[in-house]
């Protein structure tokens, strides 16, 4: 978030001291990929069982459908799934000849998958695979309806829009197309019919991966500490700033200083000069939060306080710290030199 502190300093003519340091640094990025690994789904909706009802006097051809499923994401996009679905009975009678049946149909079904990623929360799935049916079938006597059990195999189709709603629970619409179920369900000429089912459905991810990078980048600091030297028995002007760039006190996101150079530069010149309190004022830039980068600046300008009141030998009751957050940048927080000269800790005396 934060990755350098500069500490500000101003006293009278001059001494210039500079550092140039080269530093390795090492930093993780850690990834969870909820989209991965097992899942459940459990779906109701409705099925229609398209041109089913030709010529006949009555006829029900969409029912409720349910179904429950299990699969396995073996990457962010590929998987595969297995899924029974009952998709009710289709009832039919002939008003002519009196003939009449009643259908109930389930299948099992499995299909590849490939994921779509539209958006960080929405997805969509693309399923080809195939299906055996079960028919139980209850019928006239002595018809071309042929009562009892049937089964076959067809192809499906699927595709479904889906919601992350958190990282393992996933809300799904899904249209699934079943081609040709040949056998005895085709209601009025007996030759195949297709079985068309729209669906909701809520997922669970049981599984996930997560992915590390380590990455190592180094970069050369340069501290320059300006210390103005005034006789002892010179009356400061009020308050005194004491003023240097980019000196490398915290590391990324921490309160903990790594850098004391510039702060033992500032408390020998404390041991020179008259004064009656401290101010250690501690800024930030603008990413993150504003309550976040506030307390940072508030730890951050405390460690200072407490490194100098310690090694300084001054009580720390003369010692305040403030943290601004990043209320008063001095350079342009769109730029990340603009940003480098906002991360900073200025130290007044007075």
């Amino acid at each position: 978030m934060n990755k350098s502190i500069a500490v500000f300093l101003s006293l009278y003519p001059a001494l210039v001291w500079a550092d140039k340091v080269s530093k390795t640094y090492e930093s993780e990025s850690v990834t969870v990929d909820n989209s991965t690994g097992a899942f459940i789904r459990a779906d109701v909706g409705q099925s229609f069982y398209l041109d089913a009802c030709q010529d006949m006097t009555t006829c029900i051809d969409d029912r409720t459908t349910w179904g429950i499923s299990a699969g396995y994401f073996f990457t962010s996009q590929w998987g595969a799934e297995l899924g029974y679905f009952n998709l009710d009975d289709y009832q039919f009678k002939n008003a002519q000849t009196q003939e009449y049946l009643i259908d109930e149909i389930e299948t099992l079904d499995i299909q590849g998958i490939y994921r779509w990623h539209l958006a960080p929360t929405f997805t969509l799935d693309t399923k080809l695979g195939v299906g055996l049916w079960r028919s139980d079938s209850i019928g006239s006597t002595g018809t071309s309806y042929e009562a009892g059990s049937h089964s076959g195999v067809y192809p499906k189709a699927s595709a479904a829009f889906n919601w992350h709603l958190r990282s393992n629970v996933m809300l799904s619409t899904e249209y699934a197309h079943r081609f040709s179920l040949s056998g005895d369900t085709r209601v009025g000429t007996q030759g195949s019919i297709d079985v068309g089912s729209l669906y909701v459905g809520i997922s669970y991810v049981f599984g996930s991966k997560v992915y590390r990078k380590v990455t190592h980048y180094q970069e050369t600091i340069t501290t320059d500490v300006i210390i103005k030297n005034r006789q002892s028995n010179q009356e400061l002007p009020s308050p005194i700033t004491i003023d240097s760039s980019s000196a490398e006190l915290f590391k990324t996101g921490s309160s903990s200083i790594r850098d004391t150079t510039a702060l033992d530069m500032i408390i020998v010149q404390l041991g020179n000069v008259d004064f009656h309190y401290i101010t250690v004022i501690g800024h930030t830039d603008n990413q993150g939060s504003q309550q976040t980068n506030k307390k940072l600046s508030l730890a951050r300008a405390q460690a200072v306080a407490q490194y100098i009141s310690d090694h300084g030998k001054i009580s720390l009751d003369r010692v305040t710290s403030i943290g601004l957050g990043d209320a008063q940048p001095i350079g342009d927080n769109e730029t990340e030199a603009g940003r480098t000269k906002n991360r900073r800790v200025e130290v007044f005396i007075k």
